[in-house]
């Protein structure tokens, strides 16, 4: 989100430098002095981070925020529109998030779920157990999950090729709705900054969003910030269960779902500037 603020920002800064060489000095100063005394940019961005909240292409709240950036262009004087650039099977859209260590210690975690993964039905609670490493571990969770469908596995899914095995044992479980879902560290998914300690940043798998609703994933993925990814893995290297229950509110609705950018386009003389807003 910082990058893509400081490129906005950035790519905002040479719109109007090009638009003020292009002006008579007296236009190029009250252009200036416009955008010291009289800018909305904090404005603007507190209603799009705060009342819209996460725009996820394709989502419920990326299009109501398209529908305000369209019309506060129009508010402008500048011909608005939104421009259809594709088409998706679902929408979904990110909701509340809980998580807590129930067992041996009671631990409040702060988690978060990424974009395109199931929901769990109200609080769900269960033992949480490391993800497998060998084809013996994959066979004691398969017959543990047959008895116990109470099961966090924690870790994450194997990306070598050479397990891929595992990962299809263990998805397979998840996919027939013999464990709960997927609990990991921030760290273990690759999306993490490294300049930012216990940073919580989470993506996704956008074609999943390319499928038919009736194939979206059901099973729940959560992921922990690290300092309290280190405290599980030490309550897992114990001798006591780990009992922790997470609530992920994620909303899937079926398509097709068009996706757009928004278009403002100011009218001149001579040639137009087309302003362009995607998020």
């Amino acid at each position: 989100m910082r990058y893509a603020l400081t490129k906005s920002l950035a790519l905002t800064s040479l719109l109007f430098s090009s638009l003020i060489a292009q002006a008579p000095p007296e236009l190029a100063q009250r252009i200036v002095q416009e955008g010291i005394t009289n800018s909305k940019v904090m404005q603007y961005q507190d209603v799009l981070c705060h009342d819209f909240g996460s725009r996820l292409t394709g989502s419920v709240a990326f299009q109501r925020a398209a529908d305000w950036a369209r019309d506060q262009f129009a508010a402008m004087g500048l011909e608005a529109r939104l421009e259809p650039w594709g088409e998706w099977q679902v929408s979904w859209d990110r909701e509340q998030w809980m998580g807590r260590v129930v067992e041996p210690v009671a631990m409040e975690l702060q988690v978060a779920s990424p974009a395109w993964t199931g929901s769990t039905r109200g609080i769900s609670r269960g033992t949480l157990v490391r993800m497998p490493k060998t084809p013996e571990e994959l066979a004691a969770l398969q017959q543990r999950a047959e008895s116990d469908s109470a099961l966090w596995v924690w870790g994450a899914l194997p990306r070598d090729p050479k397990e891929d095995a595992i990962r299809s044992g263990v998805q397979a479980l998840l996919d027939q709705g013999k464990l709960i879902g997927i609990a990991q560290s921030a760290t273990s998914t690759g999306w993490n900054d490294k300049n930012f300690e216990n940073q919580l940043r989470v993506f996704g798998d956008s074609r999943r969003a390319q499928r038919p609703y009736e194939e979206r994933p059901r099973w729940a993925h959560a992921v922990v910030r690290d300092d309290q990814s280190k405290q599980i893995d030490e309550l897992l290297a114990g001798a006591k269960p780990v009992v922790i229950e997470f609530e992920l509110r994620n909303r899937w609705r079926p398509g097709p779902v068009k996706l757009y950018n928004v278009v403002a386009e100011l009218k001149g003389d001579r040639k137009s500037t087309r302003l362009n807003s995607s998020h």
